[in-house]
């Protein structure tokens, strides 16, 4: 019955790994080295199972490849990726297998570039990306996986793009869209996925272009269009997708 310490060899006469066993089973830290005799990983058990804290290294040995923990055998705590350069790559928290907690994503300059929020293996709460300027660029919310509550982009700039709200996976609610210039471009209204009342466009210089309106993702109301010079262009009436009438008018209003 093994119990103790046995250690291995390569045919070179390296160590290949050493081994610890209580009772014929794992037991304590085992360390595997590679050909040329750098450490590869140190691996902890309890009674069989990984339990404890497991570390891996690239394959010239000096710089951590990634650190995880374990209890039972299964992923319990705390896991951090690095690369070959030592910069943190990834970092976040199991718990009972299932990812929860905070899990961050860096560049390869050790920048933080995203930060997403889990709830036992589902994400759940904020996510957010950053640039490499350190800016935000996309702001999302989610709720049992699904995406549910406020959603922000944001140009290079750091100016907002759009905004809106999502309810159980569907845009739901007033969603705003900017030009890079900070104006408002386009104001839309849904309701469970469908565009539903007034939408709004605006050209560049803030001047209002067009008011649609809408029942159920379809046309149904009156729609107005204005000129670049705030004259009027066009009206139209729709009924259920269908126009039922409608009115033109010259770059003067006419």
């Amino acid at each position: 019955v093994p119990h103790g310490k046995w250690t291995n060899w390569y045919e070179s006469g390296k160590k290949e790994k050493e081994e610890f066993y209580r009772k014929d089973k794992k037991h304590g830290k085992w360390t595997y080295y590679n050909e040329k005799g750098r450490r590869e990983s140190i691996i902890s058990y309890k009674d069989d199972l990984k339990d404890g804290k497991s570390t891996y290294w690239y394959a010239n040995g000096n710089k951590k490849e990634r650190e995880e923990n374990w209890q039972q055998d299964r992923k319990n705590g705390l896991w951090t990726w690095w690369n070959e350069r030592g910069k943190k790559i990834k970092e976040g928290n199991y718990r009972n297998e299932q990812k929860h907690g905070i899990w961050a994503i860096y560049d390869n300059r050790g920048r933080k570039m995203e930060e997403n929020q889990w709830k036992d293996g589902e994400l759940s709460g904020k996510s957010i990306q950053w640039n490499q300027k350190g800016n935000k660029i996309i702001l999302k919310s989610f709720k049992a996986d699904e995406k549910n509550g406020l959603w922000t982009w944001w140009f290079k700039s750091g100016r907002k793009q759009k905004e809106g709200n999502y309810k159980v996976g569907k845009k739901h609610g007033t969603w705003m869209f900017y030009y890079p210039n900070g104006k408002k471009k386009r104001v839309e209204n849904y309701k469970h996925d469908k565009k539903n009342g007034k939408l709004t466009v605006w050209y560049q210089s803030g001047q209002k272009e067009r008011d649609e309106f809408y029942r159920n993702d379809k046309k149904h109301g009156k729609w107005v269009y204005w000129y670049g010079n705030g004259k009027l262009e066009k009206e139209e009436e729709y009924k259920d997708n269908v126009q039922t009438s409608g009115k033109h008018y010259d770059y003067f209003g006419k």
